[in-house]
């Protein structure tokens, strides 16, 4: 295994800022949107709430368990603390999905039963306000995720995309809400909190079924990616070659893990001898190659008589 330790401790050190920046920003949306959701009647901005508030459970979840992805592996634990980063995808994607799923049942029985007056005006100001907020967290963590790489940053960044995107599209209805009471569809305010809670359900649910997919995928040891896998092909072929090895002669087993990745490379030898100092030779070149691939890397060589 070759890990880079100064860069992981970079990676930690951005990461656990972009984690507690996620907090603190989630943590005051939620005290702000139930004060909001009380004045202004809204049930939408109350599921908000509760969405942020869930959130950031999660969050304070996962700071302590950063500390432990890059514990070495032991007899005990072979895969170390690996898989549970793919756990947390899995819990955090699972939890918003029943969430969501809850708000549109909820939003559709409410709409059934005739809806209720919402106070447009303070909605409207308030999502406008956390549209730009929330746009400020997103540019803020990406840059700090450009030293992390982390996929629970990644995760956050696009939970906060969302965020901004979401809340400046119920300003936008909110406002339309507000234009329409001047005019004979007034009637239909009734129902635009129901309406606009059903539509960002819809909009936001495909993020946590992504996530959901993503760490089910880590935690069973699929193979990663294709691009992943053509990667750690190609480098096998090209130094493979140098040593005179043929293509046709390799056999890979590849896994991958939260941020572990495991390379398996069998290489077929019709000699009667083996130089093993050939096949550490090809190891080392590949673990240097492959260090972009994952912060903690496994590369075995081994000849196959």
């Amino acid at each position: 295994m070759r890990v880079a330790k100064e860069k992981i401790k970079i990676k930690q050190k951005a990461e656990k800022l972009g984690l507690l920046l996620s907090v603190c920003a989630n943590a005051a949306f939620i005290v702000i949107e139930l004060f909001v959701a009380y004045f202004s009647n809204s049930k939408a901005v109350l599921l908000d709430g509760l969405f942020d508030a869930f959130e950031s459970a999660l969050l304070l979840v996962s700071m302590r368990a950063m500390k432990l992805l890059y514990q070495p592996n032991s007899e005990k634990r072979p895969v170390g603390y690996s898989n549970l980063e793919p756990l947390y995808m899995i819990m955090k994607g699972l939890i918003f999905c029943v969430i969501t799923v809850m708000m549109i049942v909820s939003s559709a029985s409410t709409f059934l039963s005739g809806g209720y007056e919402v106070k447009t005006g303070i909605v409207f100001y308030f999502e406008i306000s956390a549209g730009a907020i929330s746009l400020a967290v997103f540019f803020i963590m990406r840059y700090i995720n450009r030293q992390a790489n982390s996929p629970v940053l990644a995760l956050e960044i696009k939970e906060w995309k969302l965020d901004a995107a979401g809340s400046f599209g119920v300003g936008f209805a909110f406002l339309l809400a507000i234009l329409a009471h001047a005019t004979p569809l007034s009637f239909l305010s009734r129902y635009f909190d129901q309406i606009i809670m059903i539509i960002l359900a819809l909009y936001t649910l495909p993020t946590p079924v992504r996530a959901m997919r993503s760490g089910f995928r880590d935690l069973f040891f699929l193979s990663p990616g294709d691009k992943v896998l053509s990667r750690v092909k190609s480098e096998a072929y090209e130094v493979a070659a140098l040593h005179g090895f043929a293509g046709d002669q390799l056999d890979f087993d590849v896994a991958k893990i939260g941020r572990r990745l495991w390379v398996s490379i069998y290489i077929t030898v019709t000699e009667p001898t083996v130089d093993l100092q050939t096949f550490r030779d090809i190891q080392f070149e590949l673990e240097t190659r492959y260090i972009s691939l994952a912060d903690i890397l496994d590369v075995d060589v081994i000849p196959e008589l």
